[in-house]
C-alpha cells in the first residue's frame, strides 16, 4: 500500500510525500527535536521525545510491516518539513480504527502541507480494506488544526478533561474522528 505523492504548495514549492524508511531515522529524530521547540500543540517539548536512533529505526520498520499503520514524511527539496505517524491496535476488534499524529515545520504552516499529508492519509485509509475509522487528538486552542480537521470531515466526538499540562496550566484535549465507510 506504500507509495509517494507530490503536491504543489501555496508558496510554489513541491512537497513530496512518501513512506519513511529505516535510513530516515536520524533525519526524523533531528526534525522532531526541531519542531518540538516550535509549537505547544505537540505532546512533547524539546528533549522529551525520548527515542534512541535504534528505537526510531524499529518504529519505522514496524510501521512498514503492519497493514494498518503508516509512517509518512513530507519533504521539500529533500528537507523534512512534516511527519505523520498512524498507529493502530493489532487486535481484531480494534484494528479497523487508526489514530494519527502530525507535525509541520513552522516555516511551512499555512502552505498546504497539513492538507496534503491529511489527503494522503485519507486516500490510503479509503483504499485500505481494514481501515474504517480515523481518529486524532487535538488541543482546543489549536484553532488552525481544528479547522483543518473539520474541513476534511472530522467531527468532535468527545473531550478529555485536563489531559495536557504545560507550564503549570492544564488543557483539555478534543477527540475527533472520521468514519471511512
Amino acid at each position: 500500500m506504500g507509495g509517494f505523492s507530490t503536491q504543489l504548495l501555496k508558496n510554489g514549492q513541491e512537497l513530496v510525500i512518501r513512506e519513511g524508511e529505516i535510513a530516515d531515522a536520524a533525519m526524523c529524530l533531528e526534525y522532531i527535536e526541531k519542531v518540538s521547540a516550535q509549537s505547544n500543540f505537540l505532546t512533547f517539548g524539546p528533549g522529551e521525545f525520548g527515542l534512541s536512533l535504534e528505537e526510531e529505526m524499529d518504529v519505522i520498520d514496524k510501521k512498514k510491516t503492519r497493514d494498518n499503520e503508516l509512517f509518512l514524511l513530507g519533504l521539500v527539496d529533500n528537507q523534512l518539513v512534516s511527519q505523520m505517524t498512524v498507529n493502530s491496535s493489532q487486535r481484531a476488534r480494534l484494528r479497523h480504527a487508526v489514530e494519527f499524529g502530525i507535525s509541520v515545520d513552522k516555516p511551512y504552516w499555512g502552505t498546504g502541507v497539513g492538507s496534503a499529508m491529511l489527503s494522503y492519509l485519507l486516500d490510503w485509509a479509503q483504499k485500505n480494506p481494514i481501515i474504517r475509522k480515523v481518529n486524532l487528538q487535538v488541543l482546543p486552542h489549536n484553532i488552525a488544526g481544528v479547522k483543518l480537521y473539520e474541513k476534511f470531515g472530522f467531527t468532535v466526538e468527545g473531550r478529555k478533561l485536563r489531559d495536557n499540562l504545560q507550564d503549570g496550566v492544564f488543557s483539555d484535549v478534543l477527540l475527533m474522528g472520521k468514519l471511512i465507510d
